[in-house]
């Protein structure tokens, strides 16, 4: 499997956005716009073209751009994490965990969903497919767009896929 994920750590690929971007769609669907990238951290591996990991900033014109930010991080050796945290202005806190299955927040009962997303995600693609129709929302991918952009590139030790587990 480690062979066949080379490609997105290649020049062109997107490295550690390939599965951030998914981060970064459901940012853009429950923030108000517009939401941009303030400043990015970019970790390029000595032997890749593509980031191994970022550190993003967001900025939406408010006074609490400063709390907006997100990790992405493919050297992470431990147990996968996939998570997103928000907490509103009046106290109220959501955390979407485990790849978007589990749903908490501070007012109800936790929901858990089904463990594989696809075959729902699939169904409405069909579904989308066989209308002529289709649902693009191309924000998530000016945000990467505008990470390379903007970002500082530092360049890390060499990686290896053999050395670390991958999410994909």
């Amino acid at each position: 499997m480690a062979s066949r994920q080379n490609w997105v750590l290649a020049a062109g690929g997107f490295g550690v956005f390939d599965a951030g971007i998914n981060a970064l769609s459901i940012l853009t669907r429950i923030l108000p716009p517009p939401v941009f990238i303030g400043s990015t951290d970019l970790f390029f591996p000595a032997n890749r073209h593509a980031p191994i990991a970022a550190d993003l900033t967001f900025d939406t014109g408010t006074r609490a751009d400063q709390l907006l930010s997100a990790a992405f991080d493919w050297r992470e050796t431990e147990k996968q994490t996939w998570q997103i945290e928000v907490e509103r202005t009046d106290g109220t806190t959501f955390k979407l965990a485990d790849g978007g299955r589990r749903f908490e927040t501070t007012r109800h009962a936790p929901f858990v969903g089904p463990a594989d997303e696809y075959p729902d995600t699939y169904q409405d693609f069909a579904g989308l497919l066989g209308a002529s129709q289709s649902r693009m929302d191309a924000t998530s991918f000016q945000l990467v767009a505008d990470a390379f952009l903007v970002g500082s590139k530092i360049e890390v030790e060499a990686f290896s896929w053999v050395e670390h587990s991958h999410p994909g």
